[in-house]
């Protein structure tokens, strides 16, 4: 008898079996943000150890659609789960600290439709100021799935829900998902799932998006930017367009580091430059950059005025995550058989196939835009008062450094990065 694997694409949310009194929603967002944050970390250092290239995630987007995920997991598999997304609590606190999560942020929303001719984009109507985060499952139309997974979902999650043929027009079905992922990404997020991925083995794909676009509270001047030395880990060096501005921002330090939060016009949001000392200090930084330590160094940041160098940047990367995960601690939702997500469907034959992350950034003297998206691939078994003025702080980012977008009013990290040659336009 053939056995046909699952396949399992996007960002699901988890709801763990832990046995505990349901947290009010109040306290239920607070511990998905620590989730979210403590798995920032833990998944960048991993992915940083790897190489010394460029890296960009949004970590709020694999941690969403894993999530979203292990909701539907039970037993080993989702205590495994549960712990490396460091979502030990009740499922029912899980839905309520995400569906009060998602409504603080406000990623409530789809991206309209864009006016098409000949499948090509001609118009796209977009505020100048955005933050958007999508979820969506897409179920092989005739399985049979439990139907209050399903609307947990949908409700908490605010995902759609549709239904495709996968068993016998899979290369349709990954257009369909494609175009939605570009559509909510302004485009930036082209061919998340690679041909091949889907086949006829495939019984759901969950997705995540988010899209980023925001200009600086205090823009820097285009004439002020000039080629300048970057100097890289390697000791070599590099010109490149580097901004410069002075003003009042918060600024943080310590002997090994600098911190410095550049403020988004919609000031909930910022970017946060945790920059090394020296030149060849990011391995170190690295080595420390646990969630204690960041909040840590978050929490001394004060109104300083400073003198900003800074790097523009544009790269964007594509990872396979499923090793990545399964180091870290989730082994058994890969396997087959072994795998269970009952709590999606009682045939016990799904299991996740891969797992996919796309991101883009650009950073330039106007502000940022970054895109990323998330999907998952299962298969079946088949403005304060300016301090008296000291002597300003020097921040110079001219050697690697580590940044993140984050939601400053819930202290959750949407995005995560690190530069280490401003000049590429891509990486991983």
């Amino acid at each position: 008898m053939r056995l046909h694997k699952p396949n399992l694409a996007a960002a699901l949310v988890l709801a763990t079996a832990t046995a505990a009194s349901p947290a009010s929603a109040g306290t239920a967002h607070v511990q998905v943000v620590q989730a979210n944050n403590a798995f920032a970390t833990d998944l960048y250092r991993q992915l940083a150890s790897q190489d010394r290239e460029n890296l960009f995630i949004s970590p709020f987007s694999i941690h969403t659609a894993m999530a979203m995920t292990s909701l539907g997991s039970r037993g080993i598999t989702a205590r495994e789960m549960a712990r490396v997304l460091h979502l030990e609590m009740s499922r029912d606190s899980l839905l309520a600290g995400y569906d009060a999560l998602l409504t603080r942020i406000n990623f409530d929303r789809e991206a309209p439709e864009p006016a098409r001719e000949n499948g090509e984009v001609i118009s796209r109507t977009a505020p100048p100021s955005q933050l958007r985060m999508a979820n969506a499952l897409w179920a092989e139309r005739q399985y049979p799935f439990e139907r209050s997974y399903l609307e947990r979902v949908q409700r908490h999650f605010r995902a759609r829900l549709d239904t495709l043929d996968f068993r016998s027009r899979p290369e349709p079905a990954r257009d369909v998902i494609n175009r939605w992922v570009e559509t909510q990404t302004c485009d930036r997020i082209k061919d998340l799932i690679p041909p091949g991925l889907i086949d006829d083995s495939t019984r759901l794909i969950l997705a995540n998006a988010i899209y980023f676009k925001d200009k600086w509270e205090e823009m820097f001047w285009d004439r002020a930017t000039k080629d300048r030395p970057f100097y890289l880990v390697s000791g070599e060096t590099v010109q490149v367009p580097q901004m410069q501005q002075t003003g009042y921002f918060d600024y943080a330090e310590t002997e090994e580091l600098q911190l410095l939060s550049l403020p988004y016009r919609n000031r909930d949001l910022d970017m946060v430059v945790v920059l090394p000392r020296t030149n060849n200090g990011l391995s170190d930084l690295e080595r420390r950059f646990t969630v204690a330590n960041l909040t840590g160094w978050l929490a001394k940041l004060t109104r300083h005025e400073v003198e900003v160098t800074l790097p523009k940047w544009t790269f964007e990367s594509g990872i396979m995550l499923k090793d990545v995960l399964r180091t870290m601690g989730i082994t058994q939702a890969f396997a087959w058989p072994g795998a269970d997500f009952t709590g999606m469907s009682s045939t016990g034959e799904l299991f996740i196939d891969e797992v996919l992350h796309k991101a883009f950034v650009a950073v330039d003297e106007s502000g940022t835009e970054a895109a990323a998206a998330t999907v998952e691939d299962m298969k079946v078994g088949a403005v304060a008062m300016e301090p008296p003025k000291p002597k300003p702080a020097i921040f110079t980012a001219d050697h690697p450094f580590v940044f993140l977008i984050r939601h400053r009013a819930s202290s959750a990290i949407l995005f995560l990065g690190r530069v280490a040659n401003p000049k590429p336009t891509s990486s991983r």
